[in-house]
């Protein structure tokens, strides 16, 4: 089991169990090892970003390296 924060609206946010789900189709299970966060990703925890191009709740953290573990059919 692992974590992950979810931002629930602007400025609220919240620490949430994650369990990883078998990888589908054209999808890959990636163990993360670090993750950035950016100058975007805090726009989106304050609010600060166009109307429309949000959508809550989300998991911030688009900059990130990891390990390929498992890949699915394709």
């Amino acid at each position: 089991m692992s974590g992950a924060v979810v931002v629930e609206a602007p400025g609220v946010h919240r620490l949430v169990a994650h369990e990883p789900r078998e990888p589908g189709p054209g999808e890959a299970l990636v163990r993360v090892h670090a993750a950035g966060i950016c100058g975007s990703d805090r726009e989106v925890y304050q609010g600060n970003r166009p109307e429309g191009y949000v959508r809550y709740p989300l998991t911030p953290g688009h900059e990130w390296s990891g390990t390929v573990e498992r890949v699915g059919a394709g």
